[in-house]
């Protein structure tokens, strides 16, 4: 993580008063949600997102993320999640399996440049053994999905201090493939500091 506190406008010389600092995270969080809708086991292999690993950032004032700014990006590297452990048990009527990985850091930036790879198999089980059935590749999928908890527009740009979870339901296409995407607010720690201003 990367956290910072800037509290402007305080007076030197202020006898030794505390400082009272709010910390706020200047990164984002990111992760996968696979969902198996299909009548078979799924097994995913292979999540890798390219994301850039560089940029400037200026803390501002203010508590919210839009005074923390990211620019400048560079350094497009490659992030990996292990895949499943298991395989997803086939859907039970109208109740799913899914498989979501830890969330991963990365710096807030447009998403213009960030793609997703993964590998989806689909296996039947006779008696004791997985038979794969199908199996697809997804290749630069894009992450400007539309939030599934909010009515606002598509995604383009990831924010300082917020998880995105990008869910995706399989079996389906890797040419029309889209995710939605859970926006969450990553809370600010709130401290009361003893720093003191000589």
């Amino acid at each position: 993580d990367l956290i910072a506190a800037v509290t402007p406008n305080v007076a030197s010389g202020n006898n030794g008063q505390s400082v009272n600092l709010i910390f706020r995270h200047l990164l984002s969080q990111v992760s996968f949600q696979f969902v198996n809708t299909s009548d078979y086991y799924m097994e995913v292999t292979d999540i890798t997102f390219a994301a850039n690993k560089k940029g400037d950032c200026e803390v501002g004032s203010t508590v919210d993320s839009q005074s923390t700014t990211w620019e400048n990006w560079s350094n497009l590297q490659t992030y990996t999640y292990e895949g499943t452990e298991n395989y997803l048990a086939p859907k039970d009527g109208s109740t799913y399996t899914e498989y979501k990985p830890d969330f991963q850091m990365v710096i807030p930036q447009k998403l213009s440049e960030v793609k997703a790879d993964f590998n989806v198999n689909f296996y039947q089980k006779i008696e004791d053994t997985y038979v794969i059935v199908d199996s697809y590749t997804y290749e630069d999928v894009v992450l400007t999905g539309t939030p599934a908890n909010d009515d606002g527009d598509n995604i383009t740009e990831w924010m300082p201090s917020y998880r995105y979870n990008y869910v995706a339901y399989f079996p389906a296409n890797p040419s029309t493939i889209q995710f939605s995407a859970t926006v969450d607010t990553w809370k600010d720690d709130q401290v009361d500091d003893n720093t003191t201003n000589d």
